[in-house]
C-alpha cells in the first residue's frame, strides 16, 4: 500500500512538473494570413510606406521569420529572423536584423550571397487578443561601411566652368558638367565644338537647377534645387548688377534679335565670359525622401528610384499613376518579339528610327528600376566625380542618335521663325544634327559625360524658398 501511495506521489509531482515546463513557455498566437493594407503600417527610417506585405512564420521556442515583399525598394522578398516577446500592454513584440547585399548583384533577391551593403533592424508589435489594431513594423536600413564607399556627406555643386576667365576656350577639368568627345581625326568634322558648348550650357543650366545633392547614411539620396530657371533677371555686362532682362533686351537690340527671354539666356549662357556658375539669388528647396536610394557595390555608385512613389507624386493622380506602373509591368513581362514590336510602333509615331534599341537594351533599362542607375565615380581631393564612359555610352548613344534626323527637321522649323538660330551649326563644325551618326561610329575618339560636386558651395544654398523680386519688394 505504501509502495502504491509512493508511486502516485511521484507521478504527480512529474504531471505537476511537466504542467509547470508548458506554463513557462508562452503559447504565441501568430496571424497566419499575410498582413497587408489596413492590417499593417510600416515605417522605414521613420517614413510611412504604403505598399507591401510582411507575414509571420514560427521557427522554434520563441524565434519566427518575418517575410517582407514589396517593402524595401530594390528588393522583392526580404525574410529577417526574429525574437518574439510579450509586451506588458499584452501585446507581442518581435526585434530582428539582417545584412542585405547589394540589389545590383542580387536582382532583387535578398536571399542570394553577396557582401553587406545595407544593414537591416527590425522592430514591430502585433495587437494583444481582442484589440482591433494594425501589425506595426518599423524598419531601420543603414549602409553598411562597403555600401558607403565612404561617400556619405553633402556634396555641394562644382561651380568653376572655364579653366579661367582670360581662357574661356579651356573647359576647366571639374566643371558641373563636362562632356568630352573626342576625334580621333581632328582635321574631319567631329564633336569637339558640341562637346565645349555643351558643357557650358549643361553647366550654367544645373546651376540654375541644382545647388547640391546629399547622400544620407541611410541610403537615402536628397537634393537642395530649384524647380526652373529664372531668365528674367540677368547681370548687367557693364555694371554686374542684376536687372531685368527684358528691359535690358529692349535697350539693347536683343528684343529683335531674340524675342524671348529664354532665347537671350542660352545665348548670354554659351557666350558669357562669367568662368563660374553664377545663378540670380533664389531660396533652394530640399527634395523629400524615399524617392531615390543609393549605394556603393563593384566598384560603382547605383541610383535606385523609388518608381511607385515618383509616379503616383509627379502625376498626383492614382488612376494615371496606376497606368502609368501598370504599362512597366507590361514592358517587363514582354518577350523580344512583342518588345520590338513596341519600339517600332514607337518610332513611328514619333517620326524617328529607332532600330537601335534592341529588346535586351530596354531590359537593362527597366532593371535598373530594381537595382539601381549605374555610374562610375571617383573621389577627389576635395570633390565627387560622377561619370559615365564611352562603353557605358554606347547602347544608349546608339538609340539617342536615332531621332537625329527628326531633330534636324524640329530645328528646322525653328530656325525658319528665329534666324539667329541658323548659325548652331557654324558654331558646332558640322552639317546637322544627323551628321553625329557618323562621328560617333567613325571619328570618335574618347567619350565621357560626368558631374563634378565639392568645393564653396554658392551662397544661395545657404537659403530655403524663393526669394521676392526686386520689383516684388516694390524696387
Amino acid at each position: 500500500m505504501k509502495r502504491n501511495l509512493a508511486t502516485l506521489a511521484l507521478a504527480a509531482l512529474l504531471c505537476l512538473a511537466a504542467a509547470c515546463s508548458k506554463d513557462d513557455t508562452p503559447r504565441w498566437q501568430l496571424p497566419t494570413e499575410e498582413l497587408t493594407g489596413k492590417t499593417l503600417v510600416v515605417t522605414l527610417n521613420g517614413d510611412r510606406l504604403e505598399r507591401g506585405s510582411a507575414q509571420l512564420a514560427l521557427s522554434a521556442g520563441s524565434t519566427a521569420t518575418l517575410a517582407l515583399r514589396g517593402v524595401v525598394n530594390g528588393y522583392a522578398s526580404i525574410e529577417v529572423p526574429v525574437a518574439l516577446s510579450r509586451l506588458a500592454d499584452g501585446g507581442t513584440g518581435f526585434a530582428g536584423s539582417r545584412a542585405l547585399p547589394a540589389p545590383a548583384l542580387t536582382r532583387t533577391d535578398a536571399s542570394a550571397e553577396g557582401p553587406a551593403t545595407f544593414d537591416l533592424e527590425v522592430e514591430g508589435r502585433l495587437a494583444a487578443d481582442g484589440e482591433e489594431a494594425p501589425a506595426q513594423i518599423g524598419l531601420t536600413l543603414r549602409l553598411t561601411t562597403e555600401g558607403s564607399g565612404g561617400l556619405t556627406g553633402e556634396w555641394p555643386l562644382s561651380r568653376t566652368i572655364y579653366a579661367s576667365a582670360d581662357r574661356t576656350d579651356a573647359i576647366a577639368d571639374r566643371a558641373p558638367l563636362r562632356l568630352v568627345w573626342s576625334a580621333a581625326d581632328p582635321a574631319a568634322p567631329n564633336a569637339g565644338q558640341l562637346a565645349k558648348l555643351g558643357s557650358v550650357l549643361g553647366s550654367r543650366l544645373l546651376g540654375e537647377v541644382l545647388a547640391s545633392v546629399t547622400l544620407e547614411a541611410d541610403g537615402n539620396l536628397t537634393a537642395s534645387y530649384h524647380p526652373g530657371l529664372v531668365t528674367d533677371r540677368m547681370r548687367h555686362p557693364e555694371t554686374g548688377e542684376w536687372v531685368s532682362t527684358r528691359e535690358f533686351m529692349e535697350q539693347s537690340g536683343g528684343t529683335e534679335l531674340f524675342g524671348d527671354e529664354l532665347s537671350y539666356w542660352i545665348f548670354q549662357a554659351l557666350f558669357s565670359t562669367t568662368p563660374t556658375v553664377d545663378p540670380y539669388p533664389r531660396r533652394w528647396i530640399a527634395s523629400p525622401r524615399g524617392l531615390v536610394t543609393w549605394y556603393v557595390a563593384d566598384g560603382r555608385i547605383y541610383l535606385l528610384p523609388d518608381t511607385e512613389r515618383i509616379v503616383r507624386q509627379a502625376t498626383g493622380d492614382d488612376a494615371l499613376a496606376g497606368s502609368i506602373l501598370a504599362l512597366l509591368r507590361n514592358l517587363r513581362e514582354m518577350d523580344d518579339e512583342a518588345l520590338r514590336t513596341t519600339i517600332g510602333e514607337l518610332g513611328e509615331s514619333l517620326g524617328a528610327d529607332l532600330s537601335g534599341i534592341e529588346p535586351a537594351l530596354l531590359r537593362e533599362v527597366l532593371g535598373w528600376l530594381d537595382t539601381g542607375i549605374p555610374m562610375r565615380y571617383e573621389q577627389q581631393a576635395d570633390g565627387l566625380k560622377l561619370y559615365v564612359d564611352r562603353t557605358m555610352a554606347e547602347p544608349f548613344m546608339r538609340a539617342v542618335l536615332g531621332f537625329m534626323p527628326q531633330l534636324d527637321r524640329l530645328f528646322g522649323e525653328l530656325a525658319a521663325q528665329k534666324p539667329m538660330m541658323g548659325m548652331i551649326f557654324y558654331l558646332l563644325g558640322f552639317e546637322n544634327f544627323t551628321a553625329l551618326q557618323g562621328i560617333w561610329t567613325d571619328n570618335t575618339a574618347d567619350f565621357e559625360l560626368a558631374l563634378h560636386f565639392g568645393g564653396p558651395a554658392a551662397e544661395a544654398s545657404r537659403l530655403a524658398a524663393p526669394l521676392p523680386r526686386p520689383t516684388d519688394a516694390g524696387d
